[in-house]
């Protein structure tokens, strides 16, 4: 009993610090500042060695509520729209397989991975999906989950702020698309637990890739195509939610050498540049021959979380719908084709020495 106590005070102390780290950063009207200042001061105090725990049990009704609220965004425009999306689509198939094939390369010869950890740690895909699936073939799932947790830090904290200074980002614009709590009357609160809590059940139960998100986007989008309903979700309930996932990222530093953080993460940093080069660079060319709007592709190629992403979009102002779609097609085509693809691309034999996590 005493120890599921501690726990909580754990995970109570987490959210606080998150909380208070998105109150700094919202202070400066910083995009998306929410799960940036929660994810930052989590972080700190991970590595700092205070007493934290993630809130993990809350994380996929936080990612259930944003993917109800990228589903209220959906619209028969952008559906029909997405017919013709097959040439930014392909500029995301030459990012994604360009930016693998050189995320490997650099963890090979630089971080001195071993075959297995450095392909799946490469792959552009989920951190829990590319964890699993790497160790399930010999992979050190400790070192793949760092990586990932790198790129996906690294790309939230980064890019907002370097869009914000070349774009010059309104630093007045809110990071939220909902409402107050005041246009919310009983029945779009009944269709909003509807369209989260069944949701969440449909990803779950089908196995969804981020089904805890995918699940309800998809319930919520339907509904909203349908004309069913138009709620729309509270700006402290946004809030609440970039705080609680910004936390678990955070968190993922808990028990972290600081030794070993520093190399595969200086490691995992180089391979986000290039990554990110080659996105605003593949970006760049298929807005010079088309009318799709330059930030807009560089935020559906660039190596980030799908949630993470899709708020990052909100935050900016872009076509939520258009970086969420492509992000969503990035990982489906990640699961379905990069572990079958693990045999022809690397040599069964692991030729280098597992670089020690521990």
């Amino acid at each position: 009993m005493r120890s599921g106590w501690v726990a909580f005070a754990k995970v109570l102390l987490s959210l606080t610090i998150g909380a208070a780290g998105g109150i700094l950063l919202s202070y400066f009207h910083l995009p998306l500042a929410w799960m940036l200042g929660a994810m930052l001061a989590t972080a700190i105090a991970a590595v700092t060695r205070l007493p934290i725990a993630a809130p993990a049990r809350l994380r996929p009704a936080m990612k259930g509520i944003v993917g109800t609220m990228l589903g209220a965004s959906l619209s028969l425009e952008l559906i029909r729209g997405a017919v013709g999306w097959w040439l930014p689509l392909t500029g995301l198939l030459v990012t994604s397989v360009i930016g693998t094939v050189v995320a490997y390369t650099i963890l090979r010869r630089v971080a001195r991975l071993d075959q297995v950890t450095a392909y799946f740690s490469a792959l552009p895909g989920g951190l829990l999906e590319m964890s699993l699936i790497g160790e399930e073939k010999g992979g050190d799932q400790k070192a793949i989950a760092l990586v990932h947790t790198v790129r996906v830090f690294s790309v939230v904290m980064l890019l907002p702020l370097l869009l914000q200074f070349f774009i010059g980002y309104d630093r007045s614009s809110r990071d939220t698309s909902g409402g107050g709590l005041g246009m919310i009357d009983s029945n779009s609160v009944a269709w909003f637990l509807g369209c989260l809590i069944v949701g969440m059940a449909i990803g779950r139960g089908l196995r969804l890739p981020s089904g805890p998100m995918l699940g309800p986007l998809l319930l919520s989008g339907g509904a909203h195509l349908l004309g069913l309903t138009t709620f729309v979700i509270p700006d402290a309930l946004i809030a609440a939610a970039q705080v609680v996932l910004g936390v678990n990222v955070g968190a993922r530093f808990i028990g972290a050498d600081l030794r070993v953080l520093a190399r595969i993460g200086a490691t995992s940093f180089l391979t986000l540049i290039g990554h990110l080069v080659l996105a605003v660079s593949t970006a760049a060319v298929v807005a010079a021959v088309s009318d799709y709007d330059l930030v807009t592709l560089v935020l559906a190629y660039s190596p980030g979380g799908l949630t993470e992403m899709s708020l990052i979009a909100i935050a900016l102002g872009s076509n939520v719908g258009f970086v969420a779609l492509h992000h969503l097609a990035r990982v489906l085509g990640v699961l379905m084709i990069g572990p079958a693809l693990f045999g022809t691309i690397t040599r069964r034999r692991l030729d280098g020495p597992p670089y020690s996590t521990s």
